[in-house]
C-alpha cells in the first residue's frame, strides 16, 4: 500500500526510487558480465549491419543457428515457426544476438511491428540435426528392433546369432539390422565368413540431448 500512496501522491519520487532500484540491481549484478561480453557483442552485430549494408540477406542471416535456414530462393526456415509465413519485406527484421539463450531461438511476432530473432552467440559448437535425430527415434520406436538392439548392445553378434538367441526371424532381423546401420545407430564389421554388428553406444547417448537441443532452440 506504501507503494501504490507513493506513485499516487509522489510519482517522481515513485520514479527515482525505481530507478534507483534497477541501477543499483545493474552495478551488483549485470555490469561486470556486461563489460566481458559487450565487445563480442558489439562485433557480431557490427557484422551483421556491415553485410546487411552490402545488400547480402543471405550472408547476414547465415550462420545465426542451426534451426534458421536459409533457402536458395531465399526464404527463411526457423524450426519453430514452421506453422505460419512471416513476410518481414515491410515489417522489418531485427536480429538480437544473446550469449545467455544457448541453444534456444526465440522470435517475436507482433501485429504492425518488425519480426524480432534472438539468437544464440557464438553458435553452438555442435548443434542436433532435428531430421537425423527425428529419424533415430523412428527406428527404435520398432519394438523388434530395441530387442536387436539389446543382442548388440555388451558384445557383437551376426544376425544369424542374434535370431537364434532372440528366437527371431534371420530375415526381419538383416533388415531390422540395415534400418538400424543406415541410421547410424549400429555399426557393421565382417569376420571371416560373417558380419558381426555392434551397437553405436555414443549415437545412443546422444538421442536424448539432441531431442532435448531440437525442442528448446
Amino acid at each position: 500500500m506504501r507503494a501504490v500512496r507513493l506513485v499516487l501522491e509522489k510519482p517522481g519520487a515513485a520514479q527515482a526510487a525505481v530507478v534507483g532500484l534497477l541501477e543499483g540491481c545493474w552495478s551488483a549484478f549485470f555490469a561486470a558480465e556486461w563489460r566481458q561480453i559487450e565487445p563480442a557483442l558489439c562485433g557480431e552485430v557490427r557484422s551483421r549491419l556491415g553485410t546487411s549494408a552490402r545488400g547480402d540477406l543471405r550472408a547476414a542471416l547465415s550462420g545465426l543457428s542451426p534451426a534458421i535456414a536459409v533457402g536458395e530462393d531465399g526464404r527463411v526456415a526457423i524450426d519453430k515457426v514452421q506453422s505460419k509465413s512471416l513476410a518481414v519485406s515491410e515489417r522489418g527484421l531485427v536480429l538480437v544476438p544473446t550469449v545467455f539463450g544457448t541453444p534456444h531461438v526465440y522470435v517475436a511476432d507482433e501485429a504492425g511491428r518488425p519480426v524480432v530473432v534472438h539468437y544464440p552467440f557464438p553458435p553452438p559448437e555442435r548443434a542436433a540435426d532435428r531430421r537425423l535425430a527425428l529419424r533415430r527415434l523412428d527406428v527404435l520406436a520398432h519394438p523388434a528392433r530395441l530387442e536387436v538392439c539389446r543382442a548388440i548392445a555388451v558384445e557383437p553378434r551376426s544376425a544369424r546369432e542374434i535370431a537364434r538367441l532372440w528366437r527371431l526371424d534371420e530375415t526381419a532381423v538383416t533388415k531390422h539390422l540395415s534400418a538400424l546401420r543406415a541410421a547410424g545407430l549400429v555399426r557393421a564389421e565382417r569376420v571371416g565368413h560373417f558380419v558381426r554388428y555392434s551397437l553405436e553406444a555414443s549415437a545412443i547417448q546422444t538421442i536424448g540431448a539432441d531431442l532435448l537441443g531440437v525442442l528448446r532452440r
